[in-house]
């Protein structure tokens, strides 16, 4: 097994061969012992050719690619070094094969490449030709192959106009023709004893099969498709191509490499470049994937990975075409970050004009290059046969990171090495590494288009709905009286603090509206803020280091500024701490396992509940009834229950009797945030208040952040689960983990069942059945009632799966909530805990609300269309 890992590694990392000066030979003769041992590098290959399991160069290679991964990053030579340039010969005029480098996983910053190494030997050999100092034969192929890379390098950094084209086409022809009367003199004897073919290895010596693929890469990302595929025949016909999966999943590599690692954000005409370069590389990557049998590369890929379970994802694309089509898979992600690299920086153009000038000429390009995107990302790639691959589906890492022992960093996405960074910590005190987050490019896609249309509106550019341009416009003569002519920083917290109040005194003083009714719409304002331009990772970031209200925080893939739940608790506080005071809010953070929450209270307004971004508010009945209906159908629903009644539920439910506790209106309104984090489940909880006089006495934004960042600090503390939890030898060790695998699973469980449901299946359902249900006849009619009956048995077909898997889950649930009241010793040291029978009354997830509302409707033959009729009711991934 041994040797045919080392063997993979070889077909996938060239090894490294270091030739001496031989004793002369005339010059031309090739000697075939010493050309055995050159081809094992990358300036020649001879055929393929499986030799015995014991030979000696078998062996060779073996510990040379066991050398290469024992070996230190720093210490692996690189393109260029002074080691590979020693100007090596043999004897019989054979340039000397130079050491290939072990490529990085990672690709390296974005930015314009100083030097393409790939020809840097041929250009080595062209000068070495020309200074007289080589006798190698095709002198002449060389220069002219020079010729043509260095054409085509100076059409990709300048810009290609069909003037250029046209030559580089026709130097590509005469050199193929010519490169079809090479023939060199070789002792022809030798040769084939030591088993090599002259007509194969005679162009090696000009192409080597490294440089034929990249040179047939960038000819077609040049669009010279028919050059491309022409040096590519020949390189198959004459032997300089490889293996075919190998040769293609080179091929790919070089595409990818070049469009995703060499993007130049310098200027204008750079940007656009550099986006249609990796346009034009998912076409001919996605073009890839469609000449391939989906249903059987498929199949492939899970017995491959059955195999290599522990390979890098897309690093064995030769080996089979299951692992073929995970490498293409893989540059796929990687066309797709390159892209989203270059929108953040047209997003970040766009945002710099919109503060400077007040124009949206910058955020136009950006808008323009998302549906670009969207156009390549949500889209159906079909294969060979009946099986499609939808792209959006694909999920990319989203986050960059560097993971250690018991914790890391995470780093500013597009920071090229620099930018804020902030130290995380594992939940797992047993957990050595991390992994990054991913989001699918669909999501990654609408969040941008969320950012886009949240600028316009902020910022007052929108034009194209009469009460979102009114609403713009007044946001924007807003920013400037909040923050007296100073630019809006869309990522500082100060300048959302002094902005939210402003818009709240705006619309209490002079627009009348009631508290209840302004606190909405700043929490709605607030709430879309947040969705659009922060993201939540799954560790915990670090409350022991710097103030997290001051330190500046990295961003995502997405744009997105990287908070955990404690951040987004704190800056929710700050944000509204000018309003908190106007209302005399009462706030409250709220401890569940491994989670912070938060709770803000007041007299004259709804009570709110806050998760991360998820901002929900409760108002009693009689607030609801006041509010106008504008602002409840924002936050609210028709059959939304009020804090009212969820507390005259609650109080018809009696209590686990095995779990002690209080049943005040405190432990109703902390059964009922913890239902909102994770619901039906019974766990600890605890809940501490904030005095308005913590940050009220202090000076300034500083002494406010440092007053509300020490109160934050002391509340952590608090011991959820007993010291047992923490006794390796117990069987309830590191208890906590398991709620964070509850909210895990309902993650899964959305994302990859009920999605797949709502959105896909139970649409198309109604689509096929819409116009029978919707029609003008009488629903008591027999042609009614049996559309309505088949539709309804199909519809529960659908979702009997779903809901099974539902079950499985709250039974999951039920078995911690058996645990906790019957565990000896108590795995609980709080003195509230949430009673997951209990509040389980107080929330239910709106799908299963809307499916069973829909199922009555149904029957009764009234208001039938289902909230997945159209893309309005469709749900969203959960991030």
């Amino acid at each position: 097994m041994q040797g045919r890992i080392h063997k993979a590694i070889r077909r996938a990392v060239p090894v490294q061969t270091f030739i001496s000066p031989a004793s002369p030979d005339p010059p031309d003769t090739a000697n075939p012992a010493r050309v055995r041992k050159a081809l094992r590098g990358e300036g020649l290959q001879s055929q393929l050719h499986v030799g015995p399991a014991d030979d000696i160069f078998e062996r060779e290679a073996d510990e040379v690619a066991e050398a290469v991964l024992r070996m230190p990053d720093e210490n692996r030579m690189d393109p260029g070094t002074a080691d590979q340039k020693q100007e090596h010969r043999q004897s019989n005029g054979f340039p000397a094969p130079r050491p290939s480098v072990l490529r990085r996983k990672s690709p390296p910053p974005p930015g314009p490449a100083e030097e393409q190494p790939y020809y840097s030997d041929l250009r080595e050999d062209v000068r070495r030709d020309l200074s007289g100092r080589s006798s190698a034969p095709g002198a002449e192929l060389r220069k002219k192959l020079l010729e043509i890379v260095e054409a085509i390098e100076a059409a990709d950094a300048q810009g290609k106009s069909r003037k250029d084209l046209a030559e580089i086409a026709k130097a590509v022809r005469e050199f193929v023709s010519a490169m079809a009367g090479f023939k060199p003199e070789f002792r022809l004897a030798e040769w084939s004893q030591a088993g090599f073919d002259y007509t194969t290895a005679r162009y090696q010596l000009v192409l080597s099969p490294s440089l034929a693929e990249h040179i047939t890469a960038r000819l077609a990302l040049l669009g010279l498709a028919g050059q491309a595929e022409e040096m590519r025949v020949f390189a198959k016909r004459t032997g300089v191509g490889r293996w075919p999966l190998e040769e293609q999943s080179g091929y790919y590599e070089v595409i990818t490499s070049t469009a995703a690692e060499s993007i130049d954000l310098s200027s204008e005409a750079a940007l656009t470049a550099s986006s249609d370069r990796i346009f034009k590389a998912l076409a001919l990557v996605m073009q890839g994937i469609s000449k391939l049998n989906l249903e059987e590369a498929g199949a492939d890929l899970q017995k491959m990975r059955s195999i290599f379970s522990s390979a890098d994802e897309g690093s064995l694309g030769f080996f089979s075409i299951g692992l073929y089509l995970e490498a293409l898979v893989v540059h796929l992600k990687r066309l797709h970050t390159a892209l989203q690299q270059i929108l953040q920086k047209r997003m970040d153009d766009a945002i710099s004009e919109v503060q400077t000038t007040g124009t949206s000429a910058a955020l136009d390009k950006a808008e323009a290059l998302l549906k670009d995107i969207q156009v390549q990302a949500l889209t159906d790639i079909r294969g060979a046969g009946k099986a499609s691959l939808f792209v959006g589906a694909l999920a990319p890492e989203v986050t960059r990171s560097t993971f250690r022992k018991k914790g890391g960093t995470h780093e500013e996405f597009f920071g090229a090495g620099k930018g804020p960074r902030v130290k995380i910590e594992y939940y797992d005190v047993r957990q050595e590494t991390g992994k990054e987050k991913q989001l699918t490019l669909q999501r990654i896609c609408q969040i941008r288009q969320d950012q886009i249309k949240f600028v316009r509106e902020i910022y007052g550019l929108e034009t194209r709905e009469p009460k979102a341009k009114r609403e713009g416009e007044e946001n924007k003569a807003l920013l400037a009286q909040a923050l007296g002519g100073e630019k809006f920083r869309l990522d500082s917290i100060d300048d959302w603090r002094k902005f939210l109040a402003a818009k709240y005194d705006r619309m209490v003083g002079q627009q009348k509206l009631s508290a209840s009714e302004a606190f909405l719409r700043i929490l709605d304002l607030l709430s879309r803020y947040l969705k659009a331009f922060t993201i939540s990772t799954p560790f915990n970031i670090d409350d022991y280091g710097r103030n997290l209200l001051t330190a500046p925080l990295p961003r995502a893939l997405t744009g997105q500024i990287i908070h955990d739940c404690g951040v987004y608790a704190l800056r929710i506080v700050y944000m509204l701490s000018l309003i908190s005071e106007r209302l005399r809010l009462k706030i409250r953070f709220v401890f569940f396992p491994d989670h912070v929450g938060l709770i803000l209270a007041g007299d004259s307004v709804p009570t709110v509940i806050a998760h991360n971004n998820e901002i929900t508010p409760l108002p009693e009945s009689a607030q609801l009834k006041s509010l106008a209906a504008e602002t409840r159908t924002a936050f609210f629903r028709e059959d939304y229950v009020t804090l009212d009644e969820l507390k005259k539920l609650w109080d018809s439910k009696t209590r686990d009797d095995r779990i002690p506790g209080p049943k005040d209106y405190d432990q109703f309104i902390l059964e009922l945030a913890g239902s909102y984090f994770l619901s039906h489940v019974t766990m600890p909880g605890a809940a501490k208040d904030i005095p308005a006089s913590a940050y009220a006495e202090a000076k300034g934004e500083a002494g406010i952040k440092g007053a509300l960042w020490r109160q934050y600090r002391a509340l952590l503390s608090r011991e959820l689960f007993s010291a047992e939890t923490k006794k390796s030898s117990s069987d309830i060790y590191q208890l906590h983990l398991q709620y964070l695998k509850m909210l895990e699973d309902y993650k899964a469980f959305h994302n990859s069942i009920l999605l797949p449901f709502w959105n896909v299946a139970a649409h198309k359902l109604w689509q096929e059945y819409r116009e029978r249900l919707l029609s003008p006849e009488d629903p008591n009619s027999a042609a009614y009632r049996q559309s309505a009956k088949d539709y309804r048995e199909k519809l529960l077909a659908l979702a009997g799966p779903v809901e099974e898997a539902y079950q499985r889950l709250l039974s999951i649930k039920k078995e911690m909530g058996d645990l906790l009241s019957t565990h000896r010793p108590s795995p609980v040291a709080s003195k509230r805990i949430v009673q997951g029978g209990r509040s389980s009354l107080l929330f239910e997830y709106y799908w299963r609300q809307d499916l069973i509302k829909h199922l009555k409707n149904l029957d009764q033959g009234r208001d039938i269309r289902p909230p997945f009729s159209s893309r309005e009711g469709f749900l969203i991934p959960m991030d």
